[in-house]
């Protein structure tokens, strides 16, 4: 409470974001949030307290931390299959969990476009497609492969209760 605005001077800031590092094992990414929402601080107080303006330009003037980006990899197709093998289809729940996992490994959807899905968001006419609602509120489009709509038509005929899971999907547990 007795912090003045000329305490917050780059120095500190600087011994701030070099505490993230060191002491708190916060990663340069972090580091680099942080220092982000400081800079959105020191910004709005450029514009109202110009009285301050040299230590607001020298704070604003420390640069981001570099940091290596990690390499998105993808699943091989062995591995791919144990997963989609991993939910034995005896219930309801582990043919629903078999047909989003398919579902998500074909499609490349996200966890939340995955579990924002609703049945109205699968389209399984001619040019087969899930809809849904993407990163950054943008409208998605993913296709579907035939087989893949083959099994959201049974998954979802199951749901709606018409008829029986075909055998050819159930798999008994083991």
């Amino acid at each position: 409470s007795r912090l003045e605005f000329n305490d917050l001077d780059a120095a500190c800031v600087g011994d701030f974001l070099d505490h993230l590092e060191r002491h708190r094992g916060n990663s340069a990414r972090t580091r680099n949030a942080r220092l982000a929402a400081i800079r959105s601080l020191f910004r709005f107080a450029a514009l109202r307290y110009p009285v301050y303006a040299a230590t607001i330009e020298r704070v604003l003037a420390i640069p981001p931390k570099r940091f290596e980006r990690r390499l998105v990899t993808f699943l091989t197709e062995e591995e791919l299959d144990v997963l989609l093998s991993a939910p034995a289809r005896s219930t309801w729940t582990r043919r629903r969990d078999h047909a989003l996992l398919r579902l998500a490994a074909q499609t490349g959807l996200r966890a939340s476009e995955l579990i924002g899905l609703h049945c109205a968001d699968i389209h399984l006419g001619s040019g087969a497609h899930v809809s849904c609602i993407g990163k950054g509120r943008k409208q998605r489009i993913t296709p579907l492969t035939s087989n893949m709509a083959a099994v959201l038509r049974v998954w979802l005929a199951e749901r709606a209760g018409q008829r029986p899971i075909p055998s050819s999907l159930h798999r008994p547990a083991g």
